[in-house]
């Protein structure tokens, strides 16, 4: 579905304070855990639902691609690693922002003063998941934001004027002031 790289992440343990301990545990391994201590096993009827895409995926794509291209799973692999490393430089990034004032964040009501030149001079992946964690401050939705959207969003932070504003998908709002981006 041409996704950018960073939804190559995957689900994942801990996210927007939310913790899947069970991720790398196999079903069998647990259904056997299960059987051995006589707990009931419950199975979600909507995992079997080939009207769900995810399930399609799982259900149908995978065995076929491990049978007929089993390097397009180690490519895959590949990617994630890359978006797991692109996260952790963009935290690094944030964080060194921060430090230095060019990102402010503020509690009441909260928002964040973002210095635009320090933002446009990272690479786009970059600022994408930088972006992306300030808006989940907010309960921002980003699957809600199509590729349309982030490129009008990029247009906008390239070409506006101070005054002008953007608003996302939930009614978060972006503010341009001569060299500030402004997230409320």
């Amino acid at each position: 579905q041409k996704a950018p790289i960073t939804s190559f992440r995957g689900i994942l343990e801990s996210s927007n304070n939310i913790w899947r301990p069970l991720l790398d545990i196999k079903k069998n391994e647990i259904l056997k855990y299960a059987q051995s201590y006589n707990i009931k096993w419950v199975e979600d009827s909507t995992n079997s639902d080939m009207k769900f895409l995810r399930n399609k995926i799982r259900i149908q794509d995978v065995p076929k691609i491990k049978k007929e291209e089993p390097l397009l799973i180690k490519e895959l692999l590949k990617l994630k690693k890359i978006a797991d490393l692109l996260f952790i430089k963009t935290s690094s990034v944030k964080q060194k922002l921060i430090a230095s004032k060019e990102i402010v964040k503020f509690q009441k009501p909260l928002f964040y003063k973002i210095k635009l030149k320090s933002l446009l001079s990272e690479e786009d992946n970059i600022r994408k998941i930088l972006i992306q964690s300030i808006l989940n401050e907010f309960g921002f939705n980003l699957q809600s934001m199509t590729k349309l959207h982030w490129a009008t969003f990029w247009q906008f932070l390239r070409n506006s004027n101070s005054g002008n504003e953007f608003t996302f998908n939930n009614g978060n709002k972006a503010l341009m002031d001569r060299a500030f981006l402004f997230l409320y």
